[in-house]
């Protein structure tokens, strides 16, 4: 069992917080958040619209930043060796 399930505080990032803390964060998160369920024909457009083309550019960029927090070298492989594995459906 957790330190969580028995009542002791647990330690995240160098600060100790009680159980009791960290109900009182989620309820307030809980409480600020906006949920709006609706159905398709009454939802409005998309208030953050991407095109096809940002889409892949922004997916680049993430990805470029992702790899550079990782401290990893950026993979260089050509499309032919790429790490993947294809699996086909069976009918």
């Amino acid at each position: 069992m957790s330190a969580a399930t028995h009542g002791e505080p647990i330690k995240r990032y160098n600060v100790e917080v009680s159980n009791e803390e960290r109900r009182a964060r989620a309820e307030k998160r809980r409480s600020i958040a906006t949920v709006r369920l609706v159905s398709l024909e009454e939802a409005a457009t998309d208030p953050f619209p991407v095109s096809g083309l940002e889409g892949i550019l922004l997916a680049w960029e993430l990805s470029k930043q992702a790899w550079s927090l990782s401290g990893k070298p950026f993979p260089s492989y050509d499309r032919a060796n790429l790490p993947i594995r294809l699996v086909k459906r069976s009918d």
